[in-house]
């Protein structure tokens, strides 16, 4: 751990990795053989952290943290005051305020936040009086400290224990590499090559937000769509990076969820995250370099893995469940044959939620995800014709390329008679809904409600049909009874013919 000095300001600039390979003896190991931290010295400490804020979450809702730290060394504890502020964005990268001082106790000190901007936050000192313990982290921090070949300083924290709140414990595997000296960019050069080496998984969110997510009880659910709040003057390519690193955060923190929970929601807010990133990239294709957006192919076996368990998923709690009577009929031979074929793709959804686990531990993987975040984060320095972009209004750009894929999705309708034809209308449809969503905030409501609608209905009608043709296919693959076969297979061919008759004008 880094040297601290009596009440001194700094600019913490942090990237955050989670490690989906949970076995510390061997994580440590790893680390060790990785070539930047080979041979290098490394200091454990055990690190126990009380965090505080005021009933009503004061600090939380203005994106403020403020602990204390107890450090055991070789002689006596030490106790660090922080408070941090700012640097909510959702990425792995964070860049934030950070205002620390040793105290002398394990109690919150006035004197220890005069010199940090405690007075602007808290004027009157109300919200000091009711500051109260609301979660605690404890774990080991095994460190070391790494000089790049441009001089620049990093440390490198592998952080192994737990967060607790109320009765309520959670995990903390996490890697940590905080810039001390140096440019932001030899974070990413450390980190990558670590992750030659450990599998890892970009974290956009720090301890302190999983420990308030753990106190309200919300910390495994979902992240679904947040689209930040973009303004009509605002330009091109800030707002580009605003709306990929809100997508891309969505998909890799509904991937760390899903390896402590089975809830199918996850693996569609997963999916969606990705779909969405995707559409992303190809609405400001204009303003990107293509040379510089990472290759994908290392992540395609994730992918689909994820899409193979998602169409498991949706077979079980959506499909299903619409059509379960028109089949059993109160038929008890129909009802045996029903809950054997949900029994067998229970099984297989579980086994395949197991592969997209195991997937999530190839270094590669982590490698290409760590890619996308700094491309994210420096995407306004390398983008293509960047001088224009970083000037060039986004409303009335956002509106001509939107105009232009609503005219490819007019189009493509006509052509959806075949299968080909209505997935790539049902494509369309996606891309200009999650556009529209995405700049919502810039558009003319009504348009965007009238189109919205139009995309929404479009996708789902397609969608429908796809899902029941997927769970005919999983009853043929497992081995279903013939007439529960026949059943799905008649049910989709009807959906086929409903939407080739006029379901998707």
């Amino acid at each position: 751990m880094k040297e601290k000095t009596q009440q001194r300001k700094t600019e913490e600039i942090e990237l955050k990795l989670a490690l989906p390979f949970s076995d510390r003896d061997d994580l440590i190991r790893r680390l060790k053989m990785s070539a930047p931290l080979a041979r290098r010295k490394s200091i454990t400490q055990n690190l126990s952290s009380i965090y505080y804020d005021t009933p009503e979450q004061d600090l939380l809702k203005r994106h403020i943290a403020l602990r204390i730290r107890q450090v055991d060394s070789r002689t006596d504890p030490v106790w660090i005051q922080t408070l941090k502020t700012g640097g909510e964005h959702g990425s792995a990268l964070s860049i934030r305020g950070e205002w620390e001082a040793e105290v002398p106790s394990g109690d919150l000190s006035m004197d220890a936040l005069r010199t940090s901007p405690w007075r602007e936050i808290d004027p009157d000192g109300t919200i000091y009086q009711t500051l109260a313990p609301c979660f605690s982290t404890q774990f080991e921090r095994t460190s070391w400290q790494v000089r790049a070949k441009d001089h620049s300083v990093v440390e490198v924290a592998f952080d192994r224990g737990q967060i607790q709140s109320g009765g309520q414990h959670a995990p903390i595997c996490e890697l940590e590499f905080e810039l001390m000296a140096g440019v932001p960019s030899s974070l990413f050069d450390l980190a990558g090559r670590i992750s030659q080496t450990v599998a890892v998984l970009p974290a956009s969110v720090s301890k302190a937000e999983r420990g308030y997510a753990l106190a309200l009880g919300t910390l495994d659910m979902p992240q679904r769509s947040r689209p930040p709040q973009l303004s009509t003057d605002q330009a091109v390519m800030q707002a580009g990076q605003q709306v990929l690193r809100e997508m891309f955060s969505q998909f890799t923190r509904n991937m760390d969820i899903l390896q402590s929970t089975d809830n199918p929601e996850v693996v569609h807010q997963a999916r969606v995250g990705w779909r969405r990133f995707k559409s992303a990239l190809r609405l400001f294709r204009p303003v990107l370099d293509q040379d510089q957006i990472p290759e994908i192919s290392t992540l395609q076996p994730l992918l689909t893995s994820l899409s193979q368990l998602r169409d498991l998923d949706v077979a079980l709690t959506e499909t299903l469940p619409s059509i379960a009577h028109a089949y059993t009929c109160d038929d008890l031979d129909r009802q045996r044959i029903w809950h054997q074929f949900e029994h067998s793709l229970t099984q297989a959804a579980q086994i395949q939620r197991n592969t997209v686990r195991t997937a999530l531990q190839e270094p590669a993987v982590g490698t290409t995800l760590l890619r996308f975040t700094r491309f994210i984060e420096e995407m306004i320095s390398i983008g293509a014709g960047a001088a224009e972009s970083k000037t060039r209004p986004l409303k009335p750009w956002a509106e001509r390329r939107l105009q232009k894929l609503r005219n490819k999705l007019d189009q493509s309708i006509e052509g959806t008679a075949d299968k080909r034809g209505q997935h790539r209308a049902r494509i369309l449809a996606k891309r200009l809904r999650y556009g529209l969503e995405s700049m919502q905030t810039i558009l003319p409501k009504r348009l965007v409600k009238r189109w919205l609608k139009r995309a929404t209905a479009l996708q789902g009608s397609i969608g429908t049909s796809r899902d029941f043709q997927r769970t005919f296919l999983f009853a043929s693959e497992l081995g279903a009874e013939a007439s529960l076969v026949e059943f799905l297979r008649g049910y989709g061919c009807g959906m086929d013919h409903r939407n080739d008759n006029g379901g998707l004008s």
